[in-house]
Formats: structure tokens, sequence, C-alpha cells
């Protein structure tokens, strides 16, 4: 009987990753959603309304990194489709996704791709 009641409320319950914190999740949502957005762990604790300090270390516990390194992945992988899908300038794409600063952008893509933004695109086209 144990069983079922508690088969019962857990259909009742709100659907979401299973063994995610809801504000951990809801978090990279907000990230996934707005890479661009100038985004702080304050402000991310503030939006999911977890202290900072405990999102950051559940964030890196239940995802494997903390959550500026995931929205690092994230601004790095959109501007790599963009840079695929577009013929955007390559400045204007770093800026989109959260680098105004084109040499950061450069530097930070170098890091992830091992070429360049250029590079990456004449390569990527050239598939």
């Amino acid at each position: 009987m144990l069983v079922t009641v508690l088969g019962v409320v857990a259909d009742a319950l709100p659907a979401g990753s299973p063994g995610i914190h809801p504000a951990v999740e809801a978090a990279a949502g907000r990230l996934e959603a707005e890479p661009g957005r100038e985004w702080s762990v304050a402000e991310l604790g503030r939006e999911v309304g977890m202290h900072p300090a405990g999102l950051a270390r559940r964030f890196s516990e239940e995802l494997g990194e903390p959550p500026m390194a995931r929205l690092r992945a994230l601004r790095l992988e959109a501007a790599a489709t963009a840079l695929r899908e577009t013929a955007r300038p390559i400045g204007e794409i770093g800026a989109a996704v959260g680098y105004p600063d084109a040499n950061l952008f450069a530097r930070r893509f170098r890091a992830r791709y091992g070429a360049t933004p250029t590079a990456w695109r004449a390569e990527a086209r050239a598939r």
C-alpha cells in the first residue's frame, strides 16, 4: 500500500531531471536561455532563490562544472553554431554571445576549438 501511495505522490510532482535540485535545474535553464547576458553567480542565485555559494557548490556537484564554466561553454557553442550557419561578422557574433571584447572572444574560442573563429568558420564551411 505504501508503494502505491508513493507512486501516486511521485506522479503528482512536477516533471524535472531526476536527482537535480530544482534551483540548479532552473539556473542551468536560465544560462541556456540567455548565454549572452551578463551573468554572475550572485545574480543567478537571486533569480533561483538560492545563496550564491550554495548554488555554485550544488551546481558543480550535480552538473560536473561550476555555473560560469557552463556559461562559457554555452557561449562558445552558440558562437560556433553562428559561425557555421551565418555570414554575420565574427565580432558581432562574439558580442551577441557575451564577448564584446573581440580579443577575449578569439582567445576563448581558440582555447576551446583549437582554431581562431575565422579559421574554424572556413573549415566548418568546407566540410
